[in-house]
């Protein structure tokens, strides 16, 4: 079965969906997240957790360049960089969902 998101470009302009509801997502400090729909544990990276915790406030997909940029000091394009190879492994995961804007 394909993924309805597997067609689309990656760095297609889309707004990040929720993740597979932040509902779905438990957190256990800045290290592990479990997926509660799948029953797998995700082992997370500092980074990987402010991403995360972003896309669960509400931040889309243009934002978060930005955010990494000004948190680690990096420069904008590797952010950007950073930023879609993280999200394309989420949305591999199934972990967030991405709609077209």
């Amino acid at each position: 079965m394909t993924q309805p998101n597997a067609r689309r470009s990656p760095t297609a302009s889309a707004s990040i969906g929720p993740l597979r509801g932040t509902r779905h997502l438990k957190f256990y400090g800045d290290t592990f997240v479990f997926d509660t729909v799948w029953g797998m544990f995700y082992r997370i990276s500092p980074t990987a957790a402010f991403v995360l915790r972003a896309i669960e406030g509400g931040a889309k997909r243009d934002d978060l360049p930005e955010m990494l940029a000004r948190r680690y000091g990096i420069e904008r394009t590797r952010a950007i960089r950073d930023a879609e190879l993280f999200l394309n492994e989420l949305t591999l995961r199934g972990l967030i969902a991405q709609e077209a804007t």
